[in-house]
């Protein structure tokens, strides 16, 4: 475990300012070349050590000549280690933001209560835990894009059974996902849409679960198709029970 040493550095005038560390003894292996030092909140680096109590900095102290007992640490990590650790965080970070999520629309799920309200900006919820038959539906998304459009696309079609399918899958790739037929057409909340739907498979996400939503339209029902010629009527018997013509 890394250990930082804390104490006050005395500054008195000289070319640079001369520092002396009023604390545990400076050594090579406690306070390596290019240690970090922070005096009095301001950041900077360790060039070389005169004698365990005198540290050189890399560049000349900012603050005011002479000082006494301004609040010091050293860290025995270099300007290389935290420039390396400064590139594996925002490595990281660059990695987190191309990592791939399901393809739809991301949405927070609003898991606080089941009634008729507006879920809040770039959320949605639904009015049952067990058998969903409505989603309240935000006409942003959690980026904060309008989705108005993308939402009405989903009664367009007039089908009898499935006006279009709609899917909430998380972006964690947890097993609790939702697949919906859209069953009529959408209500207008103003801020949110309210979609009738009918469960197909899945089970509610968790609360504050990130979503990705995707839906597809179905295709409208086919006009009716001509109806059919009449049968063939009974006609006279050819034959006769008894056999004779």
């Amino acid at each position: 475990m890394t250990n930082i040493l804390t104490s006050t550095v005395d500054v008195s005038a000289g070319t640079p300012p001369i520092l002396k560390w009023n604390g545990t003894p400076l050594y090579a292996a406690n306070c390596p070349a290019d240690s970090a030092i922070v005096i009095g909140g301001v950041a900077y680096f360790i060039a070389s050590l005169t004698d365990t109590t005198h540290p050189v900095l890399t560049r000349d102290y900012a603050g005011t000549v002479p000082s006494t007992g301004l609040a010091a640490e050293i860290s025995p990590y270099t300007k290389d280690q935290v420039d390396t650790a400064t590139l594996n965080a925002r490595t990281a970070r660059l990695l987190q933001a191309l990592s791939l999520s399901p393809a739809g629309i991301p949405l927070i799920m609003d898991g606080s209560g089941i009634t008729d309200v507006d879920p809040g900006a770039g959320r949605v919820r639904f009015n049952s835990a067990a058998n969903p038959t409505w989603a309240y539906v935000s006409k942003t998304d959690a980026l904060g894009n309008n989705i108005t459009g993308r939402l009405g696309t989903l009664d367009d079609s007039v089908n009898v059974v499935s006006r279009a399918t709609l899917q909430f899958i998380p972006n964690d790739g947890s097993g609790a996902y939702l697949d919906f037929d859209v069953s009529g057409a959408l209500v207008d909340g103003t801020t949110y849409s309210k979609v009738p739907v009918l469960l197909r498979a899945g089970s509610l996400p968790a609360d504050q679960a990130e979503l990705a939503m995707a839906g597809v339209p179905a295709g409208k029902d086919g006009t009716n198709g001509t109806n059919g010629s009449n049968g063939i009527g009974a006609g006279t018997a050819l034959y006769s029970l008894s056999g004779g013509l």
